[in-house]
């Protein structure tokens, strides 16, 4: 594995309980090893509790932006879907996890407004192609790290729009890190090789012939930024 491998992994699973397939099974594995690790090891309940809220909210949130209303306001949306969190959660936790992980899902939220995500979100309502759109790709043979999946990618692009300027498709994908400053770099960098294979998989099934832009939405840290040969972040 790379250095970096067991971060991005955790940072994945912070975002999505699950993605595709492969993912969901994973996911729940996940869950029910979490879950004996609980019952086994007391001692180590805290770190585990911690992450498996962390997916839990993190795939609330996801689905709380797939299906938001891109021309509400964004402030009654996020009230709409407030009141929606509960059974979002309720499809990816038991009823005491759904409870304790509704405040930090009720926190992304408000930044997600706040930090001015769901401002630019509603300036690209015109271009938006898909949301959650799923991705099915072959492992890239000459990877730049060297590594790379045995299989297949699998995988859901978050959102997939077009430039209002240029008329370019780009993809974003939604990040709940709680990251800010240097870390917010160092968290680009381990999510640049998920980003390189969702570029490659838009590209080859559209035969574009120049690869889309791929940005990250750092939704606590209201930051979007784009990933590329050298990643540069643009605060919204």
């Amino acid at each position: 594995d790379p250095p970096d491998a067991a971060d991005a992994a955790e940072g994945a699973l912070e975002d999505r309980g699950e993605s595709g397939a492969e993912g969901a099974a994973a996911g729940s594995a996940a869950r029910r090893g979490a879950g004996a690790a609980r019952s086994a090891a007391p001692a180590g309940a805290g770190a585990v509790d911690g992450r498996e809220l962390a997916m839990a909210s993190g795939a609330a949130l996801h689905r709380a932006l797939e299906l938001w209303d891109l021309d509400a306001d964004p402030a009654r949306e996020m009230e709409r879907q407030r009141a929606l969190l509960p059974a979002y959660l309720s499809a990816v936790a038991a009823g005491e996890d759904a409870a304790r992980a509704l405040p930090r899902c009720h926190r992304l939220l408000e930044r997600f407004v706040a930090g001015g995500l769901a401002a630019r979100l509603r300036e690209l309502a015109g271009g938006v192609v898909a949301r959650e759109l799923p991705v099915l790709l072959a492992p890239d043979p000459d990877p730049p790290d060297g590594a790379g999946p045995v299989a297949f990618v699998s995988g859901a692009i978050d959102l997939l729009y077009r430039d209002p300027g240029s008329g370019a498709l780009v993809i974003a994908d939604y990040k709940t890190d709680e990251v800010a400053g240097a870390d917010l770099a160092r968290r680009t960098a381990i999510y640049a090789s998920q980003g390189a294979a969702y570029v490659r998989a838009v590209q080859a099934a559209l035969e574009l012939a120049a690869p889309p832009r791929f940005e990250l939405w750092f939704v606590h840290a209201g930051r979007i930024v784009v990933v590329g040969p050298s990643p540069a972040a643009a605060a919204r």
